[in-house]
């Protein structure tokens, strides 16, 4: 964890002009949890032009309207700082991601001598150095590539290329030409430095480690005088462990003492309140709200379906079947095996006939290693062009896995939680001392009791823009079925909350069940609780069907209850959309879909995605809210809030495919003449060095090009965001909900 406190972090302005600023905060490049954070609350932001973080250099670009410019600079601080109640409730889960986003380094010894190569190389232009010296570092150069062959001799693929460099280099000196040997080392250790970073930087099959690692951060408090502090995977059936307000629950228990209010939002999307007693069961995923509690486990972590393919046992051949699949290399390696000791017995062979200007073109000739680098190095540009536009390729290979992509599955959970469950009231025309507002306002301020100044609602964002919440002093839970819950407001007044489930025909039943408030047993009215999706993803699945990718969505509510919230989608909605999908049917439905060798992306937020993900072969998750950290450290690609880079990244996936396709054979083309001129002494062996590298840095303009986002289903990211009113049904009002 980079931030430790809730104190305003130390940033400056950089650049200010009328309606833009630029700001600087290192801590914004540095902590994937900050950057989430900024994202989340500058997004929120109704009347906000438009933003873009680079973490490269820790900036941050934003466009607001001239009339705001004093509300920007309190936006600032509320983005550039952590309420301490977010650490607290995220300290164990946050850092499990934060490792995924952080750059990687190349070795310091690795750079101390490209750089004196370099100096070396350029004395030599301007000054006179002695022939000696220079024979000297050629020879002192060869040994670590002697020892990495001793360390490797029983490797015969990691050995090859070592051999071949070292002939090489035994070729150049008995030729006397040392300085092409320091030339060439130069030029190596700058392409292995690339490699090792691209490699580093984003590496694959991390999200059974990622869950792995949540079974020994997160610790649970055992119950007892002794307080026992246990790792969450050595929990066993039979411990007694407390839970407190603002913290998860990852593994199945049931509630021996006191209660707690938790809403199952990370289990399965759901954002409603419910109430725990004594002999209630949790399952994964709860989020305590309010209350404190003694419970008991009932499974231990690996027993869990949602983790259970992240055992040791399991995962091994899943991760090994994703690996080999998807590994660009694979077959080039193949090719290489056989390539690389024909090039190297055809060198010895040629220089024991005393042809040294081919022996030197045939030992030079690897043209499937260079495209490797180049390959590399257009994967670290990808992914660092990509974190511009804040979209996180977590996996090396993942932009060669997009280009295939036949299915995506999405989870119910990220289509409509950007808004969270909306609310409508309808009065009872009888309750003639009820004003209008009324009961959204019981609701908001029911929701602020609930949270006690939390940054995550219960109900949804919009409630916390409620003018004059009533102000509540206590609650009494009861099952919402049956006894309701009995709320008591500062005044004194009693008022009682239902969850209805035959509510009049004028009010929907869509999504979710409204809910019925009553004065002494008299109807004041209803609360309609809906969800919607947002418009952006109507767009993307547009999108998807014009590159014939097959989408679909699953979720664990009904078939009839989804149907209401996905019908404007335009999907195939009989075959398509799956209701009563828990965990298991999730991961069959995937498995399915792999069946006939297609390719299948997922795109998940909650516990119950995970044996889907960890199954799919590219997993993704869209950062919307603040919960939606925990995923986004685990999965291939993290998208920002901005669905629509979604299909974006599939075609820019697969113009990134075609550009390497025709990397590949300008490389080898321009590899092969090279070693014709050499061999035919029509260019020297310092030329023949360098001009097998400069079809490397024409490949990576290619890729670059291939990368460019402009006009790719791009939207206008610049619009001005407004409020979209909710058609008014009779008797019932509403608030404005914010979209972008």
């Amino acid at each position: 964890m980079t931030i430790k406190s809730d104190s305003i972090l130390n940033w400056s302005v950089r650049n200010n002009q009328s309606g833009r600023l630029r700001i600087y905060c290192k801590e914004l490049g540095d902590s994937s949890f900050l950057h989430h954070h900024c994202v989340i609350t500058l997004t929120r932001c109704h009347w906000l032009k438009g933003f873009r973080i680079n973490k490269l250099n820790s900036n941050l670009l934003i466009s607001f309207p001239i009339h705001r410019s004093q509300d920007i600079f309190i936006l600032l601080d509320q983005a550039l700082s952590l309420p301490i109640e977010e650490l607290g409730r995220l300290s164990d889960t946050s850092c499990l991601g934060e490792s995924q986003h952080r750059n990687s380094s190349v070795g310091p010894l690795t750079i101390c001598r490209v750089s004196a190569l370099g100096v070396l190389l350029l004395g030599e232009i301007f000054f006179t150095i002695p022939i000696t010296l220079i024979f000297t570092i050629a020879i002192l150069l060869t040994f670590p590539v002697l020892n990495k062959i001793w360390r490797n001799r029983f490797s015969l693929d990691k050995m090859l290329g070592d051999i071949q460099d070292v002939f090489f280099s035994g070729v150049l000196l008995s030729n006397g030409l040392p300085a092409e040997i320091i030339l060439e080392t130069f030029l190596s250790d700058t392409r292995t430095s690339f490699f090792n970073l691209s490699h580093s930087s984003s590496n694959a099959s991390h999200e059974q480690k990622f869950v792995k690692d949540l079974g020994s951060i997160v610790h649970l408090q055992l119950s007892g005088s002794d307080k026992v502090i246990r790792e969450l995977q050595d929990a066993i059936p039979g411990d007694n462990y407390l839970i407190e307000n603002h913290t998860h629950v990852f593994i199945e228990s049931v509630v021996v003492e006191g209660e707690i209010v938790a809403v199952t939002r990370l289990a399965d999307g759901d954002w409603q309140p419910h109430l725990f007693h004594v002999g209630s069961i949790i399952k994964p995923g709860a989020f305590v709200v309010r209350g404190n509690a003694v419970l008991c486990v009932l499974k231990t972590f690996y027993n869990h379906s949602i983790y259970a393919l992240t055992s040791p046992n399991d995962s091994k051949s899943i991760e090994e079947l994703k690996e080999e699949y998807f590994d660009l290399n694979f077959s080039h390696k193949n090719i290489s095996r056989v390539l690389k000791p024909l090039t190297i017995s055809g060198g010895i062979f040629l220089y024991g006939l005393n042809f040294g200007p081919q022996a030197l073109s045939l030992l030079k000739f690897n043209p499937l290693e260079e495209f490797i680098f180049s390959n590399s190095a257009s994967n670290l540009t990808a992914i660092y062009l990509m974190r511009l536009h804040g979209v996180l390729l977590n996996n090396k290979n993942v932009l060669a896995k997009l280009s295939k992509v036949d299915h995506i599955v999405i989870s119910r959970s990220c289509l409509d939680r950007s808004d969270g469950i909306l609310t409508r009231e309808h009065i009872n025309p009888e309750s003639f001392d009820t004003p209008k507002g009324y009961l959204i306002r019981l609701i908001a301020g029911l929701q602020d009791y609930l949270l006690q100044n939390d940054q995550i609602p219960i109900w949804s964002e919009q409630l916390k823009h409620v003018a004059s919440p009533l102000e509540i002093s206590h609650v009494i839970l009861g099952d919402m079925k049956v006894d309701g819950w009995l709320i008591t407001l500062s005044s004194g007044e009693k008022l009682q909350l239902f969850k209805q489930h035959q509510p009049p025909e004028k009010i929907l039943k869509t999504h979710h069940f409204p809910l019925e408030v009553r004065r002494d047993n008299i109807l004041l009215g209803y609360i309609e609780l809906f969800s919607r999706v947002s418009e952006s993803w109507t767009a993307v699945f547009e999108a998807l069907n014009e590159l014939n990718i097959d989408v679909h969505v699953v979720g664990s509510q009904g078939y009839s209850r989804m149907l209401e919230l996905v019908k404007p989608l335009p999907m195939n909605l009989t075959n398509n959309l799956h209701g009563d999908y828990h965990a298991d049917e999730r991961l069959e439905l995937v498995q399915r879909l792999q069946n006939d060798g297609k390719t299948v992306a997922y795109i998940g937020y909650v516990l119950e995605d995970l044996p889907a993900i960890i199954q799919s072969d590219i997993s993704i998750s869209i950062e919307t809210d603040i919960d939606s950290i925990f995923l986004s450290g685990m999965t291939d690609v993290s998208i920002g809030p901005d669905v629509n880079w979604l299909p974006r990244l599939l075609l820019l996936s697969k113009r990134n495919q075609i550009a390497n396709n025709f990397n590949f054979s300008f490389i080898c083309g321009t590899s092969l003449l090279s070693a014709i001129a050499a061999a035919t002494s029509l260019i020297t062996p310092a030329a023949m060095i360098l001009l097998s590298d400069i079809p490397l840095l024409i490949a990576e303009v290619f890729s670059i090009k291939a990368m460019n986002s402009h006009g790719v289903f791009e939207n206008n990211d610049r619009k001005t965001r407004v409020f979209h009113p909710i058609p008014q049904t009779p008797s019932s009002s509403h608030l404005p909900t914010i979209s972008s």
